[in-house]
């Protein structure tokens, strides 16, 4: 069964056309254009960038010759990171005052949307939360390919936060684009599929970042501060599109090797798309889901502990490995005590203010048997979210650890009563 492999949506995005990645990576699979509806599967866990965590929506992939590693080089026609960012061209300004130039110094968020993209409607409040903090240096605008009417009569209903309005809730410039020429110069530029999509333009006028606008939190502050490696992301941006380009090729193999019921031999097929690019979180974390059907724990284990060790300080990666092996299954084999080690780094790094961190790390102590220490870290998660959805989710997450705490001290003191 060939699509077998493609069975993992990623519900982070709306997309103009179906992108195949593979395996248990997210795949994007959405509409046959901009201005149709779609609906969009839910993940378990919610954005990590905001803490309002979606976990298990995190993804990447190789060069085209898996014997001879091509050289990762741009096309010249499209629109990559460090190139000047075009000027955006809009049909009419719903909300806030017109953009007609990139000022020096500034920085810009340019980001497209849609009424009907439920991953749009869910990113907005928090962009409008940092058009707030950074009202003084970034102007965020949001584009939408739909027509002016549209926009305008969205902006009236409710926002699902009371008696508020998107029109209330949108506190940054809200536009609609002129006759698409704003989304072909950004998204069909850049070779992007899916909506939500921000671009962010630095001080000097160039594209320094492209991306989901939950994911936008570090780089946008980097930018600000003036802290950015504008060049280290355009290589990242650079390997990713190699990476597509081999999942593509390689893509069929694994599908057959599946099919087939060959596990090992989709590993080995990964394990040479990892030599030309070593230590890369995306085929790794691949190389675990794979390892997982059969399962092979001792091969699953050896992903995480990759990851785990080219992680550093990202605590999305931490984050990712932990949840991995604290969800993949229910039964004995996996390592949960890199689970535990590698949330506790991310922990220490996000100070315990990261919801995404405190998610996991319940979850670690629940699979470890420390119900205490779940239940208090998943008291803190729920304390801290201020999404309703999310905290309601976090909610029944505490009280089933709250219920096998109980469950746990009745089995001990009847143990205890049993004992000569």
């Amino acid at each position: 069964m060939g699509l077998f492999l493609m069975v993992l949506l990623n519900s982070r995005f709306c997309s103009f056309r179906m992108v195949t990645l593979l395996v248990f990576s997210a795949v994007v699979v959405g509409c046959a254009d901009v201005e149709s509806p779609v609906t969009s599967a839910k993940s378990e866990k919610a954005s990590p960038a905001t803490s309002e965590s979606q976990g298990d929506e995190k993804t990447d992939v190789a060069s085209l010759n898996l014997e001879e590693p091509s050289e990762m080089v741009e096309d010249s026609s499209e629109l990559v990171i460090g190139d000047p960012a075009p000027m955006i061209a809009i049909s009419k300004w719903i909300n806030g005052e017109p953009v007609t130039a990139y000022v020096p110094e500034k920085v810009y968020v340019v980001e497209f949307w849609a009424t009907w993209c439920g991953p749009c409607l869910k990113s907005m409040p928090h962009i409008a939360s940092l058009q707030a903090e950074y009202s003084d240096s970034v102007t965020f605008v949001g584009v939408t390919a739909e027509d002016d009417a549209t926009v305008t009569n969205f902006m009236t209903n409710l926002a699902g936060q009371g008696d508020k309005t998107w029109s209330d809730v949108l506190t940054y410039r809200i536009a609609t684009d002129d006759d698409g020429k704003t989304n072909n110069v950004f998204m069909n530029a850049s070779g992007q599929a899916g909506i939500p999509c921000a671009f962010i333009v630095g001080k000097t006028g160039n594209i320094e970042w492209i991306g989901h606008p939950m994911e936008i939190d570090s780089p946008l502050k980097q930018i600000v501060e003036g802290s950015w490696d504008s060049a280290l992301a355009k290589k990242t941006a650079l390997e990713t599109k190699a990476l597509d380009k081999a999942f593509r090729i390689v893509g069929p193999k694994l599908d057959e090797a599946m099919a087939a019921g060959d596990v090992a031999g989709a590993i080995v097929l990964l394990d040479d798309m990892l030599k030309q690019f070593p230590g890369n979180t995306t085929l790794l974390k691949t190389r675990f889901k794979i390892a997982m059907q059969v399962p092979l724990f001792d091969e699953a284990n050896k992903s995480a502990k990759m990851m785990a060790d080219v992680a550093g300080e990202d605590v999305r990666v931490l984050d990712d490995v932990a949840w991995m092996l604290a969800t993949a299954t229910d039964k004995p084999g996996l390592d949960l005590e890199l689970a535990l080690s590698t949330i506790q780094r991310a922990v220490e790094l996000t100070k315990e203010q990261d919801i995404s961190v405190l998610e996991t790390i319940a979850r670690v102590h629940s699979r470890c048997g420390n119900g205490a220490e779940a239940i208090a870290f998943q008291t803190k998660a729920v304390d801290a979210s201020a999404d309703a959805d999310q905290k309601q989710r976090l909610a029944v997450g505490l009280e089933k650890y709250k219920s096998a705490a109980k469950e746990t001290d009745a089995a001990k003191s009847s143990d205890e009563e049993k004992a000569p």
